[in-house]
């Protein structure tokens, strides 16, 4: 009966190991299938790198482009101001030229003059490129002011006004023609903004699009793109040691009536150890009591073949228990790798969305700067009746626009 009990043990115990090869060749497959899944994961991390890099640059270069603009605007604006400055001086001083009886059409080409200066203006505070053609309007003035300053102080005979009149037309249609290209160029920075908004728009909508599907690791896209590497390697074989060890330590523990809890791998190692000792003590003395009731030469040969396969199965359970510790402490650093992979995602994600934010701060400044094209428009409509006016006679009633957005106000008289 002894020795039947015995064959059993042996015989359990040798299905046993049966099914722990099977459980370790299906962990084997589900270990390549997660380094295979981990590969995908690090693809996608680089690849959701580099569109953070790329809508980065965009985002610098829209800033850029951004500061640029605001220092041709305070540029424009202080031309604008001394312009205006200008503007005034020529007013009075053709208020004087009036008071004086000067020739009327020389006071009224005077006047008309006085309005396209007024465009020109106009049209520099919308201007972004190059300020150099407003310092050249700007010396224009200066010389208009200088003839204005030598038709007040001297009174000219009849053909030296004809040749001032002459000389008037012709920088009235010079400035005609300036003022021509500088809208010209206007329409064009304006159709450049605008699709410069429009492929900011695309890259963050494709940006914030793929950024969910990289954080997925879906099995579709590229498969072991470094499974050569010894890094990998090692890995793989810590998870497989550790599954094994697992294994192992679960089916050693369901001889004992021991099952593998939630507990951590320590705890149940020596508990699973304790357990252990406690069933080989009551097997040596099973063992003691069937050598003393019968020492015949084939229960011994039986009895020392158990004993050796026990103490074979006992060194690999030390082994073992050694094993799943290392791999215990391999398990928490590679958590705190991923931790720290995870944290690096979140924090494109939020810069990601920080871009998203400016570009829709950037598209209300061109809003806000389309309005204050159409106040200029409107501006430009008032200025073209008063010339019409001043066209058919020699006084015009006073007209004055005022902008919404801004604090300068052109005044005809």
């Amino acid at each position: 009966m002894k020795e039947a009990a015995l064959m059993n043990e042996y015989t359990s115990l040798k299905n046993l190991v049966d099914e722990l090869n099977k459980e370790v060749a299906k962990f084997e497959q589900f270990k390549k299938e997660q380094d295979e899944l981990e590969q995908k994961l690090l693809a996608k991390e680089a690849e959701l790198a580099e569109k953070s890099a790329r809508l980065a640059a965009a985002e610098n270069e829209k800033q850029v482009l951004v500061g640029k603009g605001n220092d041709r605007s305070a540029e424009l604006e202080s031309e604008n101001a001394a312009l205006r400055k200008k503007v005034a001086d020529l007013e009075k001083k053709l208020s004087d030229v009036e008071k004086s009886h000067a020739k009327a059409y020389v006071s009224k080409h005077l006047h008309a003059l006085i309005f396209r200066i007024v465009l020109e203006s106009s049209d520099l505070f919308f201007r972004l490129p190059e300020a150099s053609a407003a310092q050249a309007a700007a010396g224009d003035e200066i010389m208009v002011l200088k003839r204005a300053q030598a038709v007040e102080s001297c009174r000219p005979s009849a053909s030296a006004n004809d040749a001032e009149i002459i000389s008037l037309r012709s920088e009235n249609h010079r400035l005609q023609h300036k003022n021509e290209e500088l809208r010209k160029r206007n329409f064009k920075i304006l159709d450049d903004v605008a699709d410069l908004e429009k492929q900011l728009a695309a890259r963050i909508s494709s940006t914030s699009s793929e950024s969910p599907k990289s954080k997925k690791g879906t099995p579709e896209n590229d498969v072991g793109s470094a499974e050569g590497s010894d890094q990998g390697d090692n890995d793989s074989s810590n998870k497989q040691l550790l599954a094994e060890r697992k294994l192992v330590a679960s089916a050693i523990g369901s001889l004992v009536h021991s099952p593998l809890n939630d507990s951590s791998y320590d705890d149940y190692v020596h508990q699973l150890a304790k357990t252990l000792k406690s069933a080989l003590h009551e097997s040596d003395k099973k063992g003691k009591k069937d050598r003393s009731k019968d020492h015949s030469k084939d229960q011994s040969k039986t009895h020392a073949k158990m004993q050796a396969e026990i103490d074979n199965y006992r060194n690999a359970f030390s082994s073992l228990s050694a094993l799943l510790t290392q791999i215990e402490m391999g398990v928490e650093e590679r958590e705190s790798f991923y931790k720290d992979k995870v944290a690096a995602l979140e924090s494109a994600l939020e810069k990601a969305n920080a871009v998203a934010t400016s570009a829709e701060r950037l598209k209300k400044e061109l809003r806000e700067c389309e309005l204050l094209k159409k106040q200029i428009e409107a501006l430009r409509t008032c200025l073209g009746q008063n010339a019409n006016d001043d066209k058919t006679t020699t006084s015009a009633k006073p007209c004055a626009v005022k902008s919404d957005e801004s604090d300068w106000e052109v005044v005809s008289r």
